[in-house]
């Protein structure tokens, strides 16, 4: 079984400053090193069937909790909500990364959208989707396969 191979996340491209004004006081703030994954995967789970991106943060020692919605599994830091798996069931029109990748940005949208996670936490990890789209596509189920 080959092993599983990451892409690395430049965490500069999510660290851009948000300046909010309060008043007469401008405050800037950025979001945590620690809220930014530092690399991500994609691959074919041949136990489940499933298509799976995985995603590393620093200091990933947390307990981790898992919710379905619809076809699709996230799981998450218990404390943190980070977000470190999505794993989404190949339907019609599935089983080609690109759609599969289009329904984990959906799954991800729908934890946002019922505060299940925030929506900091979903906006980062989509964007490092997207950021990597191309890169992630070359990885593909074929790539990584049975990978855990």
């Amino acid at each position: 079984m080959p092993e599983k191979r990451w892409i690395t996340v430049n965490p500069s491209n999510f660290r851009r400053p948000v300046h909010q004004q309060f008043g007469t006081a401008t405050v800037v703030s950025s979001a945590s090193p620690y809220s930014v994954p530092q690399a991500v995967s994609t691959y074919d789970d041949e136990i489940s069937g499933n298509y799976v991106l995985e995603l590393k943060y620093i200091g990933t020692d947390e307990p981790v909790e898992m919710v379905t919605l619809d076809s699709s599994r996230l799981f998450f830091g218990k404390n943190s909500k980070r977000v470190f798996k999505v794993s989404v069931s190949h339907g019609p029109g599935l089983g080609n990364s690109a759609n599969d990748l289009a329904t984990i940005k959906k799954a991800i949208a729908c934890a946002a959208s019922n505060q299940t996670l925030p929506a900091e936490n979903c906006e980062i990890v989509n964007d490092v989707i997207d950021q990597n789209r191309n890169q992630l596509l070359i990885l593909g189920p074929e790539d990584n396969q049975g990978q855990k």
